[in-house]
């Protein structure tokens, strides 16, 4: 029998196991943010600053993650749909995080050992395609059963919003150590050195919530029956869930330019050694780390939804002022511009890391409403599916405008673009969660009501 709304409530998951649940996004965020964060730059430095070597070229380096993004478009819904039809003795989600750990935490170390150091060649482009698509099916393989869990362990809204900012303290810790430890480990043990020290921390705590969770004591879902084709159908009819689906994408686009850019408006806007861009990583996380408490008032005070559209908001004013970093126009010191800046993106990126997932948790509650069904995996499935494609195409788009605008320390007009293009999206995101539901429980019965062919 499928567990239907209104089914016994499982046990509550204790604080130990919560915290060991949490734990695993430390992991989770370290492997995002150095693959995230330094790939594109260990294969594509800054033109023109010394010491650094070109691997590859800009424009192959963006085809490269675009087309490994577009390889892993329909991993994420396979092995959604796969981990909540999972009939295992250790649950639906346990045996996709005992076997996805390690080779996840493997694929995101070897991305930085490349068969050729000594500059351009294509056996380094043929090697960053096999690992990067390596790398995301296993991100995959792991991440959608561990984020599936969610729904299932946090049994209300204010559980959700509890565990996904202790998820989000972690998160940040985990950024923190992917974003700004990291390049101090490069200065001193070399990308390699960095890569495998990074791997190692991310693989402990990968198992963290294999040993928290006894998922057949703490979640009474079922697996799911519906076949392929109606569990994305009926996905893709959840209209909240496309509309926030779509705001949320554009968050991360323009977060993800910003984030992958930051060692170039170090190196070539304000003139500064590479290293120097842990000291704005820090800064960011560090405001959002104390913003987490702020979100989560803010959050019960105007709403989840209210929460997205400020964040947005913030981001679409910040974002474009990049363009000005290291102008000589700004009446303020060239770094103390930059730090202001980006210090005021850490509350909207301290957002970013607490509420979607906790909004998700409500639309798989939505969707259980209208199916019947516990399909927490195959959302968040579906917003892996695309936000690889997004993330693949911001990429993209980044190394556009690179090649045809300048990415050197003589012409970085295309480095300047990367903020407006981010404030661009954050306008788009913006205008997307203006549309969504208000009240997600009324509008289900709403919705069951239209499909019922009856009238309010």
């Amino acid at each position: 029998m499928e567990n239907k709304p209104g089914a016994t409530t499982p046990l509550s998951l204790p604080f130990s196991g919560r915290l060991l649940y949490s734990l695993g996004y430390i992991g989770v965020s370290v492997v995002d943010r150095v693959m995230a964060g330094w790939v594109l730059y260990f294969y594509c430095p800054t033109e023109g600053v010394r010491g650094e070597v070109q691997l590859i070229p800009p424009m192959a380096v963006g085809l490269i993650f675009l087309i490994g993004r577009g390889l892993d478009t329909f991993i994420d819904p396979g092995v959604a749909y796969f981990t909540d039809r999972c009939r295992s003795p250790r649950g639906r989600r346990m045996p996709f995080l005992l076997w996805g750990g390690l080779p996840l935490a493997a694929s995101m170390t070897l991305l930085f050992f490349p068969p050729v150091r000594t500059g351009v060649s294509v056996w380094n482009g043929v090697y960053l395609v096999i690992m990067l698509s390596t790398f995301y099916f296993f991100f995959s393989f792991y991440v959608c059963p561990y984020l599936g869990l969610l729904p299932e362990i946090a049994h209300t809204p204010e559980e959700r919003i509890n565990m996904t900012s202790m998820q989000g303290v972690f998160m940040l810790l985990g950024t923190v150590i992917g974003m700004v430890v990291s390049p101090i480990l490069i200065g001193k043990i070399g990308y390699g050195g960095m890569a495998v020290a990074m791997g190692a921390l991310a693989l402990v705590t990968f198992y963290a919530p294999v040993i928290g969770v006894d998922e057949k004591k703490y979640c009474a879902a079922e697996p799911s029956h519906m076949d392929v084709v109606r569990t994305i159908v009926e996905t893709l009819r959840n209209r909240p869930f496309v509309i926030y689906l779509f705001g949320n994408l554009t968050f991360w686009f323009g977060f993800n330019i910003i984030s992958s850019c930051v060692p170039y408006y170090v190196t070539a806007l304000l003139r500064q050694p590479k290293e120097a861009s842990m000291i704005f990583y820090a800064l960011a996380l560090g405001v959002a780390f104390a913003c987490i408490p702020v979100i989560n008032l803010l959050t019960r005070k105007i709403g989840k939804r209210n929460t997205m559209i400020f964040s947005l908001f913030m981001f679409m004013v910040l974002l474009p002022t990049i363009y000005f970093f290291g102008d000589a126009r700004i009446p303020v010191d060239p770094m103390t511009f930059g730090y202001i800046v980006i210090g005021l993106v850490g509350l909207p990126l301290a957002t970013l890391f607490i509420v979607p997932n906790a909004l998700v948790a409500d639309l798989t509650d939505y969707d259980a409403k209208l199916t019947g069904l516990r399909r927490e995996a195959i959302y968040f499935g579906t917003q892996g599916l695309f936000l690889k494609i997004d993330l693949g195409v911001s990429t993209f788009l980044m190394t556009l405008m690179f090649k045809y605008f300048g990415n050197s320390v003589a012409n970085p007009m295309g480095i300047r673009l990367t903020g407006i293009v981010g404030g661009f999206f954050a306008l788009t995101g913006l205008v997307a969660f203006l549309f969504y539901p208000r009240d997600l429980s009324a509008h289900a019965e709403r919705e069951l009501l239209r499909r019922a062919g009856k009238t309010e």
